[in-house]
C-alpha cells in the first residue's frame, strides 16, 4: 500500500491476490454488505386494460389495493415466478401486454452478472482441476446459456448494452422493461428516483432457478488491515467501529445496503421492509464464485462470447467450448504456478 494507508476496502474478487501476497493478515467478511449481488430481481408487470404506457402493479398473491392497477394479470402471474419455466411464461405474458417496442427483461449485453447468475444454478463448478481450467462445457452451464439466448431470440430482452439505456429508472417506470437484475442497494434508488405515484407499482423477488428459487453470487468487499500499517491498534479500532451492529444499521438507513452482520438486521428492521425481505432468502442460497485472481477476466471473456452467441455466431455448446478455451488461456500461468507449488 501507499504511504499512510492503514485500512483498505478489498473487493471479494481480489482476496485471492491479497491473501497470496500476505498483504492482509485478517479480513472482516463483508459479503453481506452487497449480498445477493445481481441475483435478486426488481420486478413489475403491466395492467392489460391500462393506458399506454400502462401502470405497473407489483407482485401480489392477493388482489392489489387499487383495482385499476391490475384488473387481469398476464398469464403466468399471481405470485413471483420460482422456476425458469414459470418465469418464461410470465415474461411472454408481459410482452403481449407491453407491445413490440417494449420488453419483459433488461439483460445488458456488456454485463456478465446476469449470465453468471444463471450459470450458478448448475451443480457443477465453473472451474475444474483445482481451478486451473474452465468447466463451462458442463450440461448445467450449457442449459444456462440456452436459457439466456432464448430470452433474446424470443424477443423478451432487447439487444442492448447498458450504455444504450439512457436512464434505467425512467425506462423501468414507462414500461420499456419489467424485470431488472440488481441488489439491495438499488431499493433506495427506486424509492428516490421513481415517481411517488409509481411507488406501489414495483417489488422485489428472488431470482428463479431451473426447478425452484435459484442461487446468486454474493458481491461486495471486506475491510483489510495491512501488515505494513504502523497504526495497527487504531486501524483495528476503525474496523471494529464500522462493524458495530448500530453502525451497520445506520449505514442501512443511509444507503440501503444490507448490514454485514446479521445481528444488525433486527436493529435496522431489515426483515420488516417488504422490499428487502426477499434478499434474506437469496443470501441463504448464495454461492461463492471461484477464488482465483483471474476470475474477473474470465467472466468478462464469458460475456464477450455470450454476446456473440446471442447475435448468432455460436450455439450454446460451441459458446461453452469457446469460454473454456479462453479460460484455459487465462489460467495458464496459474497451472504453471500450481506445478511449481507457488499457488493455492
Amino acid at each position: 500500500p501507499g504511504p499512510g494507508v492503514n485500512v483498505s476496502r478489498e473487493q471479494l474478487a481480489a482476496q485471492a491476490q491479497f491473501n497470496r501476497r500476505g498483504a492482509a493478515p485478517s479480513v472482516l467478511p463483508g459479503a453481506l454488505s452487497r449480498a445477493g449481488g445481481h441475483g435478486s430481481l426488481l420486478a413489475q408487470y403491466a395492467d392489460p386494460d391500462g393506458p399506454a404506457p400502462p401502470p405497473m402493479p407489483k407482485f401480489v398473491s392477493a388482489p392489489p389495493p387499487k383495482p385499476s392497477f391490475l384488473k387481469k394479470p398476464p398469464a403466468g402471474f399471481g405470485a413471483p415466478p420460482r422456476t425458469w419455466a414459470e418465469w418464461k411464461r410470465a415474461m411472454h405474458g408481459i410482452k403481449r401486454v407491453a407491445g413490440g417496442d417494449n420488453y419483459a427483461i433488461l439483460l445488458p449485453l456488456n454485463e456478465f452478472e446476469q449470465l453468471l447468475t444463471f450459470g450458478l444454478q448448475t451443480e457443477e463448478p465453473l472451474l475444474r482441476d483445482r481451478n486451473t481450467r474452465g468447466n463451462f462445457s458442463n450440461p448445467g452451464f450449457i442449459s444456462a446459456l440456452a436459457f439466456y439466448r432464448s430470452l433474446f431470440a424470443e424477443g423478451l430482452a432487447p439487444l442492448a448494452s447498458a450504455a444504450q439505456i439512457s436512464n434505467v429508472w425512467t425506462e423501468f417506470a414507462r414500461g420499456y422493461f419489467s424485470f431488472y437484475f440488481s441488489g439491495p442497494w438499488s431499493v433506495g434508488d427506486f424509492r428516490s428516483r421513481l415517481p411517488a405515484s409509481f411507488q406501489s407499482s414495483w417489488a422485489t423477488a428472488g431470482v428463479p432457478g431451473p426447478t425452484g428459487l435459484g442461487a446468486s453470487a454474493p458481491g461486495g468487499s471486506s475491510l483489510a488491515v495491512f501488515q505494513s500499517s504502523p497504526h495497527q491498534e487504531a486501524a483495528w479500532a476503525l474496523v471494529r467501529y464500522l462493524s458495530e451492529p448500530a453502525v451497520q444499521a445506520r449505514f442501512n438507513t443511509i444507503v440501503g445496503d444490507l448490514p454485514a452482520r446479521k445481528s444488525a438486521w433486527d436493529i435496522a428492521q431489515v426483515e420488516r421492509d417488504p422490499m428487502l425481505e426477499p434478499f434474506r432468502g437469496q443470501l441463504e442460497r448464495a454461492k461463492a464464485v471461484p477464488k482465483v485472481p483471474e476470475w474477473e477476466r474470465i467472466v468478462t471473456e464469458m460475456q464477450i462470447v455470450a454476446e456473440r452467441m446471442v447475435r448468432g455466431e455460436y450455439t450454446p455448446e460451441t459458446a461453452a467450448a469457446e469460454i473454456d478455451r479462453r479460460a484455459d488461456r487465462l489460467l495458464e500461468k496459474r497451472r504453471w504456478m500450481m506445478e511449481q507449488g507457488r499457488a493455492v
